[in-house]
């Protein structure tokens, strides 16, 4: 009996170590790009609706542990199998070649080196060569890399997206506390008269985002309340009144003159009546037989804030300037 050659000996050990089924890997496989599409599809599409942190972080996670690269024993073994799918066509040094080959599966997640050995064996018809076998699993392992690239990219977005909130937040903390200590001042400066912490903080609100009040009009308003101009807070006490009514529902242009005259005879009685919602029974607007107050109620409303309809103009808030005694309106 002849002795076969120690080349061909290598070659048949290698089949034989190869035959069977390849194990899949031991890490659990991540999702295919288009199965994050599925899941994510959305958020990426839309980068103003973001999903849950926690949902990220644990696909990152999954994404992360598939990118461990595998260990040699399991590379080793996928080189053995990928070299059984061409019993007639090895190559001359197969220990070689399947060193050669283990050290560049190394390099890749298990996932990876797994799917490239079904997919070659599957497709292609000769025993390939190194570069080859690496250019699929390059191209395998980048559809990889783009789960892991969008992923944090929803994560970047989200954590983002908590600055600025946090960043909200701290503003709206900070801007509380200086309607606070401007009401604090107000009631120092002019006790009763004095606008509550409510009405700073809504007329402030609703001047600045009004479209019937311009923003010249607001800024001087805001700025001679924060002065403690007594006209501007009666304007702010009015403003804070006009806001509620304008988020009424269902109330006609005639009722909202109403009130908003209602408001330059008696403060008290419009905050009254719009808090109640009592505005069927209200008397009718001043119209303009004077020549000065607009019929149109975004008009009006303007007017009975400004620096003339509150008493302004005349150094101060008293009954000429239609507000009566500038009495608090009862709580």
């Amino acid at each position: 009996m002849t002795r076969q050659a120690p080349a061909v000996v290598a070659n048949l050990d290698a089949r034989r170590e190869g035959s069977g089924r390849l194990p899949a890997p031991p890490i659990v496989p991540t999702p295919t790009t288009d199965k994050l599409r599925r899941i994510f599809g959305r958020y990426l599409d839309n980068e103003t609706t973001l999903p849950p942190q926690e949902m990220v972080e644990a696909a990152l996670a999954e994404v992360d542990e598939a990118r461990k690269v595998c260990h040699p024993k399991y590379a080793l073994v996928a080189a053995t199998h990928l070299l059984a799918a061409y019993p007639q066509r090895g190559p001359e040094n197969v220990k070689g070649y399947l060193a050669a080959l283990a050290e560049e599966f190394e390099r890749y997640p298990s996932r990876v080196v797994y799917d490239t050995v079904h997919e070659i064996r599957r497709t292609v018809k000769f025993p390939p060569s190194i570069a080859e076998v690496v250019e699929v699993a390059d191209r395998l392992s980048a559809r990889r890399l783009t789960d892991w690239y969008e992923l944090r990219k929803i994560r970047d977005a989200i954590n983002a997206q908590a600055d600025r909130e946090r960043q909200r937040l701290l503003a709206e903390a900070q801007e509380r506390d200086r309607i606070r200590d401007l009401q604090r001042q107000l009631v120092e400066a002019l006790g009763e008269k004095a606008p509550t912490l409510e009405e700073v903080e809504t007329c402030k609100a609703f001047v600045y985002h009004s479209r019937h009040i311009g923003f010249s009009q607001a800024l001087d308003l805001v700025r001679n309340l924060e002065a403690l101009e007594p006209w501007a807070a009666l304007a702010c006490r009015r403003a804070a009144v006009f806001a509620r009514l304008v988020a009424l529902e269902g109330v006609t242009d005639a009722q909202r003159l109403a009130v908003i005259h209602l408001s330059e005879r008696d403060l008290p009685a419009a905050v009254v009546a719009v808090r109640s919602g009592a505005l069927d029974h209200l008397p009718p607007g001043l119209g303009t037989e004077d020549g000065t107050k607009p019929a149109n109620w975004g008009q009006a409303m303007a007017y009975a804030v400004s620096s003339e309809a509150c008493g302004g103009a005349a150094g101060g808030v008293g009954p000429d300037a239609g507000a009566g005694e500038f009495a608090r309106p009862g709580r």
